[in-house]
């Protein structure tokens, strides 16, 4: 059976592209700072520099170092949180390449604050 291999670069650059197509939509929507979406733009930037910077390793490997780099220069509490998933998501990848399916748990994981949401809704 052949799996269906994803480019992490090529995921987080579409993600960073329309992050930044709507960052000044998402920048009004959000009523306190006004920041949201140029922290989000930023974030997905160094996260897509990062991973580029890494072709050629394994998948998780790419996805450690995007998490430390994106730790140590996230200003945001949401670029934090990202970090901590890209964190938890690197180490399913230690013997296997990312797949389409893995590709959405990443970004689940991201969007989800760090929980995957692959594996279910259930109340711990």
């Amino acid at each position: 059976m052949t799996q269906n291999r994803v480019d992490l670069v090529n995921v987080f650059q579409a993600v960073t592209q329309t992050l930044a197509e709507n960052q000044q939509v998402l920048n009004e929507k959000d009523e306190y700072n006004h920041d949201h979406g140029t922290n989000m733009v930023d974030t997905f930037q160094t996260i897509t520099s990062s991973l580029q910077q890494k072709q050629g390793k394994s998948d998780s490997t790419a996805l450690t170092s995007a998490a430390k780099k994106l730790s140590m220069n996230a200003t945001s509490g949401s670029g934090k949180l990202y970090a901590q998933g890209l964190t938890q998501a690197a180490p399913k990848f230690k013997s296997k390449k990312v797949d389409s399916k893995g590709a959405l748990d990443i970004l689940q994981t991201l969007i989800g604050g760090g929980q995957s949401t692959s594996q279910g809704s259930q109340a711990g």
